[in-house]
């Protein structure tokens, strides 16, 4: 341990791109990690959970990197989906040559489902399909799913590399009541649920 006088250094990103299928989140991670990169697409790598919709951006052959056109480093992550997966594909990612700036992954839903499938599970492990046992162990449930979760978010903070993750939002709707005393469901915006899919 060494103390020295304090500098900035480099800030690091951590961005996310929330909304709705196909409304344009991988180009635009795409586009963002580009800049993030000085322009160098093989000092990206990508992480593709949406089997291979990534590579739809990537130079079919005849064709070159261009403004749409980009050619990260690539990998196809394969399920299962879990946290320990996703840190197993960054480490691998910080072994490239050369190191990335930027880690895009594509998309980080799959890891918060993983981990609410995990809750499930050891829920029914303490519970069983009796509910009320199911309602008063939930809590204690998610002590081992967020363990997993929080290495996870813990590889990434300890990167010194730029990250930018898409993550899939949905319709956020509330059950009212409306004039005539009958139920409905109004657009309430979208609700990509980012405190719920990754706690920074």
């Amino acid at each position: 341990m060494q103390y020295r006088p304090g500098v900035r250094g480099d800030t690091l990103a951590l961005v996310f791109f929330a909304g709705p299928s196909g409304c344009g989140k991988s180009l635009s991670a795409l586009k963002f990690a580009r800049g993030l990169a000085g322009g160098d697409d093989n000092l990206i790598a990508a992480i593709d959970t949406e089997t291979g919709r990534l590579t739809h951006y990537f130079p079919a052959e005849g064709e070159v990197v261009d403004a749409k056109h980009f050619q990260p480093q690539y990998l196809e992550l394969e399920p299962p989906y879990t946290p320990a997966r996703y840190k197993e594909a960054i480490e691998l990612a910080m072994k490239l040559k050369p190191k990335p700036k930027v880690i895009l992954i594509d998309s980080g839903s799959h890891e918060n489902d993983a981990v609410n499938e995990h809750h499930d599970r050891v829920l029914t492990k303490m519970a069983g399909n009796d509910y009320a046992k199911r309602d008063k162990m939930k809590f204690a449930a998610w002590i081992e799913p967020k363990a997993e979760h929080a290495q996870f978010l813990n590889c990434v903070l300890r990167q010194r590399v730029h990250f930018v993750i898409t993550l899939r939002a949905k319709d956020a709707i509330k059950p009212v009541k409306n004039a005539q005393g009958k139920i409905e469901f109004p657009a309430g915006g979208l609700d990509a649920n980012l405190g719920q899919r990754l706690r920074v």
